[in-house]
């Protein structure tokens, strides 16, 4: 009879931490998912998200961004897919890198046409949300900034006063100069 109640209390001893184990599993593999859904809403792997991004197409979109492509399932299509008309940071970067008249043949180019030339200059910095350094539009750092990410700057101080520092690579000036690199 002792015998019999000492397994009884193993066998409930080991439901018990097969219950605990399950629900730590449970938990483990919702973290992971909720991980891998992060890291591939922008439809590239964790390996490739310090690398610049793939080409843009024509409106705009990130290269396998399309629901079709299956890079966010779960999503909602309105969560899943960008936006079809490139925001006005997307024009004005474009413009900064292409320069006024390649900036023109881009979907969009008709709105941002109007005033191209005060939005590039005002555009000297730009930076990330998850990072704390700004960077001139055409680094290679800069360029890796996913655009929903990204922050822009019109002058250093302004960078500076959200708490922002220079970055090593581009080395953008410590405060403002006259004659700074976005004025060539």
């Amino acid at each position: 009879m002792e015998r019999l109640a000492k397994v009884e209390r193993q066998t409930r001893r080991l439901a018990v931490l097969s219950v605990i184990y399950s629900a730590l599993m449970a938990v483990f593999l919702l973290f992971a998912g909720i991980l891998w859904l992060e890291t591939n809403s922008s439809g590239r792997s964790p390996f490739q998200m310090t690398q610049a991004p793939s080409s843009a197409t024509a409106t705009g979109e990130m290269a396998g961004s399309s629901p079709e492509a299956g890079s966010s399932p779960n999503l909602p299509v309105s969560l899943a897919t960008p936006a079809k008309t490139p925001s006005t940071r997307t024009e004005v970067l474009r413009a900064d890198r292409l320069g006024p008249t390649a900036a023109a043949s881009f979907p969009g180019s008709e709105e941002s046409s109007k005033t191209p030339d005060v939005k590039a200059q005002t555009t000297q910095y730009v930076g990330s949300v998850t990072s704390n350094k700004y960077h001139y539009p055409d680094c290679r750092w800069a360029k890796t900034i996913h655009p929903a990410r990204l922050r822009v700057f019109s002058s250093v101080s302004e960078a500076r006063q959200a708490g922002y520092i220079p970055c090593p690579t581009c080395q953008p000036p410590k405060a403002d100069e006259p004659n700074s690199r976005g004025a060539e």
